[in-house]
Protein backbone atom coordinates (compact mmCIF):
# COMPACT_ATOMS: atom_id res chain seq x y z
CA UNK A 1 0.00 0.00 0.00
CA UNK A 2 1.06 3.62 -0.45
CA UNK A 3 3.60 4.89 -2.97
CA UNK A 4 5.30 2.36 -5.20
CA UNK A 5 9.08 2.11 -5.22
CA UNK A 6 9.22 3.73 -8.68
CA UNK A 7 7.21 6.75 -7.54
CA UNK A 8 9.34 7.18 -4.44
CA UNK A 9 12.56 7.10 -6.46
CA UNK A 10 11.03 9.52 -8.97
CA UNK A 11 10.13 11.97 -6.22
CA UNK A 12 13.66 11.78 -4.83
CA UNK A 13 15.24 12.25 -8.28
CA UNK A 14 12.97 15.04 -9.50
CA UNK A 15 12.36 16.98 -6.30
CA UNK A 16 14.01 16.04 -2.99
CA UNK A 17 17.61 15.69 -4.19
CA UNK A 18 17.52 18.74 -6.54
CA UNK A 19 15.97 20.87 -3.78
CA UNK A 20 18.56 20.01 -1.14
CA UNK A 21 21.38 20.39 -3.67
CA UNK A 22 20.10 23.82 -4.63
CA UNK A 23 19.96 24.80 -0.96
CA UNK A 24 23.50 23.46 -0.45
CA UNK A 25 24.84 25.56 -3.33
CA UNK A 26 23.19 28.71 -2.01
CA UNK A 27 24.53 28.16 1.51
CA UNK A 28 28.05 27.37 0.30
CA UNK A 29 28.12 30.47 -1.89
CA UNK A 30 26.41 32.66 0.72
CA UNK A 31 23.97 33.93 -1.90
CA UNK A 32 20.23 34.65 -1.65
CA UNK A 33 19.95 34.07 2.09
CA UNK A 34 16.29 35.07 1.88
CA UNK A 35 15.58 31.84 -0.05
CA UNK A 36 17.23 29.43 2.39
CA UNK A 37 14.34 29.12 4.82
CA UNK A 38 11.73 28.59 2.09
CA UNK A 39 13.75 25.85 0.38
CA UNK A 40 14.50 24.12 3.70
CA UNK A 41 10.88 24.07 4.85
CA UNK A 42 9.66 22.91 1.44
CA UNK A 43 12.18 20.03 1.50
CA UNK A 44 11.25 18.96 5.04
CA UNK A 45 7.54 19.09 4.26
CA UNK A 46 7.96 16.49 1.50
CA UNK A 47 10.67 14.42 3.21
CA UNK A 48 8.78 13.89 6.48
CA UNK A 49 6.31 11.63 4.60
CA UNK A 50 9.13 9.10 4.25
CA UNK A 51 10.70 9.87 7.61
CA UNK A 52 7.47 8.99 9.49
CA UNK A 53 6.50 5.57 8.08
CA UNK A 54 3.94 4.89 10.83
CA UNK A 55 1.93 8.06 10.24
CA UNK A 56 -1.75 7.50 9.45
CA UNK A 57 -2.63 9.31 6.25
CA UNK A 58 -6.41 8.88 6.44
CA UNK A 59 -9.15 8.32 8.99
CA UNK A 60 -9.06 4.57 8.15
CA UNK A 61 -6.27 3.58 10.55
CA UNK A 62 -7.92 0.31 11.52
CA UNK A 63 -11.01 -1.62 10.49
CA UNK A 64 -12.77 -1.08 13.85
CA UNK A 65 -12.75 2.73 13.81
CA UNK A 66 -16.43 2.99 12.87
CA UNK A 67 -17.38 5.46 15.64
CA UNK A 68 -14.63 7.88 14.68
CA UNK A 69 -15.56 7.64 11.01
CA UNK A 70 -19.23 8.34 11.80
CA UNK A 71 -18.18 11.34 13.91
CA UNK A 72 -16.18 12.63 10.94
CA UNK A 73 -19.29 12.58 8.76
CA UNK A 74 -21.55 14.18 11.38
CA UNK A 75 -19.04 16.88 12.35
CA UNK A 76 -17.18 17.80 9.13
CA UNK A 77 -13.89 19.62 9.17
CA UNK A 78 -14.11 23.36 8.66
CA UNK A 79 -11.42 25.46 7.03
CA UNK A 80 -11.35 29.18 7.76
CA UNK A 81 -10.17 31.61 5.12
CA UNK A 82 -8.45 33.64 7.84
CA UNK A 83 -7.27 31.69 10.88
CA UNK A 84 -4.77 33.42 13.20
CA UNK A 85 -3.89 30.05 14.73
CA UNK A 86 -2.56 28.72 11.42
CA UNK A 87 0.72 29.67 9.77
CA UNK A 88 0.82 30.83 6.17
CA UNK A 89 2.77 28.85 3.58
CA UNK A 90 6.52 29.41 3.73
CA UNK A 91 7.37 28.45 0.14
CA UNK A 92 5.53 31.21 -1.74
CA UNK A 93 7.50 32.76 -4.57
CA UNK A 94 7.35 36.05 -6.45
CA UNK A 95 6.47 35.66 -10.14
CA UNK A 96 6.37 37.93 -13.17
CA UNK A 97 2.59 38.25 -12.92
CA UNK A 98 2.60 39.68 -9.40
CA UNK A 99 6.04 41.26 -8.84
CA UNK A 100 4.86 44.84 -9.50
CA UNK A 101 2.01 44.62 -6.95
CA UNK A 102 4.27 43.01 -4.36
CA UNK A 103 6.94 45.70 -4.86
CA UNK A 104 4.36 48.38 -4.05
CA UNK A 105 4.10 46.85 -0.59
CA UNK A 106 7.57 45.42 0.06
CA UNK A 107 9.79 47.67 -2.04
CA UNK A 108 11.74 47.44 -5.28
CA UNK A 109 14.35 45.08 -3.79
CA UNK A 110 11.90 42.19 -4.26
CA UNK A 111 12.64 40.41 -7.55
CA UNK A 112 11.08 37.57 -9.55
CA UNK A 113 12.09 34.23 -8.02
CA UNK A 114 12.28 35.62 -4.48
CA UNK A 115 10.91 33.32 -1.73
CA UNK A 116 8.80 35.36 0.67
CA UNK A 117 9.73 35.21 4.36
CA UNK A 118 7.20 35.05 7.20
CA UNK A 119 7.79 38.72 7.92
CA UNK A 120 7.21 39.68 4.29
CA UNK A 121 4.03 37.61 4.12
CA UNK A 122 2.73 39.36 7.24
CA UNK A 123 3.52 42.72 5.64
CA UNK A 124 1.64 41.71 2.50
CA UNK A 125 -1.38 40.79 4.62
CA UNK A 126 -1.21 44.19 6.30
CA UNK A 127 -1.22 45.70 2.80
CA UNK A 128 -4.44 43.76 2.11
CA UNK A 129 -2.71 41.69 -0.59
CA UNK A 130 -4.56 38.49 -1.52
CA UNK A 131 -2.13 35.68 -0.65
CA UNK A 132 -4.17 33.18 -2.68
CA UNK A 133 -2.66 34.81 -5.79
CA UNK A 134 0.81 33.54 -4.80
CA UNK A 135 2.14 30.20 -6.01
CA UNK A 136 4.68 27.95 -4.28
CA UNK A 137 8.13 27.58 -5.78
CA UNK A 138 9.63 24.13 -6.31
CA UNK A 139 7.20 21.75 -4.65
CA UNK A 140 6.61 18.01 -4.52
CA UNK A 141 2.90 18.62 -3.95
CA UNK A 142 2.08 21.19 -6.66
CA UNK A 143 3.43 22.48 -9.95
CA UNK A 144 2.21 25.20 -12.28
CA UNK A 145 0.47 23.79 -15.36
CA UNK A 146 1.20 25.57 -18.62
CA UNK A 147 -1.27 25.83 -21.48
CA UNK A 148 0.82 23.24 -23.31
CA UNK A 149 0.51 20.87 -20.32
CA UNK A 150 -3.27 21.25 -20.34
CA UNK A 151 -3.56 20.62 -24.08
CA UNK A 152 -1.31 17.54 -23.82
CA UNK A 153 -3.43 16.22 -20.94
CA UNK A 154 -6.62 16.56 -22.97
CA UNK A 155 -5.08 14.73 -25.95
CA UNK A 156 -3.81 11.76 -23.92
CA UNK A 157 -4.86 8.21 -24.72
CA UNK A 158 -7.03 7.06 -21.82
CA UNK A 159 -7.83 3.57 -23.10
CA UNK A 160 -4.97 2.06 -21.11
CA UNK A 161 -6.43 3.43 -17.86
CA UNK A 162 -9.14 0.77 -17.82
CA UNK A 163 -9.32 -2.99 -18.41
CA UNK A 164 -11.21 -4.21 -21.48
CA UNK A 165 -14.75 -5.49 -21.09
CA UNK A 166 -13.71 -9.13 -21.49
CA UNK A 167 -10.71 -8.93 -19.13
CA UNK A 168 -10.40 -11.31 -16.19
CA UNK A 169 -9.50 -9.48 -12.98
CA UNK A 170 -8.05 -11.25 -9.94
CA UNK A 171 -8.16 -9.91 -6.39
CA UNK A 172 -4.87 -8.74 -4.81
CA UNK A 173 -5.65 -6.82 -1.61
CA UNK A 174 -7.94 -4.35 0.14
CA UNK A 175 -6.27 -0.94 0.37
CA UNK A 176 -7.53 0.48 3.68
CA UNK A 177 -5.23 3.49 4.10
CA UNK A 178 -4.86 4.72 0.54
CA UNK A 179 -6.49 8.04 -0.32
CA UNK A 180 -9.72 9.05 1.38
CA UNK A 181 -11.61 5.74 1.33
CA UNK A 182 -10.90 2.00 1.13
CA UNK A 183 -10.56 0.34 -2.26
CA UNK A 184 -9.63 -3.01 -3.77
CA UNK A 185 -6.55 -3.60 -5.90
CA UNK A 186 -6.99 -6.11 -8.72
CA UNK A 187 -4.72 -7.50 -11.44
CA UNK A 188 -5.62 -8.03 -15.09
CA UNK A 189 -4.90 -11.68 -15.90
CA UNK A 190 -4.05 -11.13 -19.56
CA UNK A 191 -1.56 -8.25 -19.16
CA UNK A 192 -0.59 -8.23 -15.48
CA UNK A 193 -1.66 -4.57 -15.17
CA UNK A 194 -2.92 -3.44 -11.75
CA UNK A 195 -6.10 -1.42 -11.19
CA UNK A 196 -7.85 0.17 -8.22
CA UNK A 197 -11.55 -0.61 -7.83
CA UNK A 198 -13.77 1.81 -5.90
CA UNK A 199 -17.45 1.71 -5.09
CA UNK A 200 -20.13 3.91 -3.57
CA UNK A 201 -20.67 7.64 -4.00
CA UNK A 202 -16.97 8.42 -4.50
CA UNK A 203 -16.80 6.33 -7.67
CA UNK A 204 -19.15 8.79 -9.41
CA UNK A 205 -17.08 11.89 -8.72
CA UNK A 206 -13.51 10.61 -8.36
CA UNK A 207 -12.71 10.72 -12.08
CA UNK A 208 -13.80 14.34 -12.49
CA UNK A 209 -12.14 15.53 -9.29
CA UNK A 210 -8.92 13.73 -10.15
CA UNK A 211 -8.73 15.48 -13.51
CA UNK A 212 -9.61 18.88 -12.07
CA UNK A 213 -6.96 18.48 -9.34
CA UNK A 214 -4.33 17.53 -11.91
CA UNK A 215 -5.17 20.48 -14.18
CA UNK A 216 -4.92 22.82 -11.18
CA UNK A 217 -1.39 21.56 -10.56
CA UNK A 218 -1.87 19.09 -7.72
CA UNK A 219 -0.55 15.53 -7.72
CA UNK A 220 -3.46 13.34 -8.75
CA UNK A 221 -4.18 10.12 -10.59
CA UNK A 222 -4.96 10.53 -14.29
CA UNK A 223 -8.57 9.56 -14.90
CA UNK A 224 -11.06 9.61 -17.70
CA UNK A 225 -13.77 12.25 -17.47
Amino acid sequence: MGLSADKIVDLYDRYLIPTIERLKRLVQSGQHRERWEGLLHDFVRAYHVFHSPNSNVTMWRENDMILKVIKGFLIPRRIKKVDPKKNEAINLIVETENVSEIQKCLGDDIKVGHYLTKKEIKTLKDCQYDLSLLNPGISGLWEKRTQADILEFKKRDIAHNFPSEDSILTFREVMITGGGSPKVEVKEKETGRKFKVKWGVESHVDNALGNISYLLGFNADNHSL
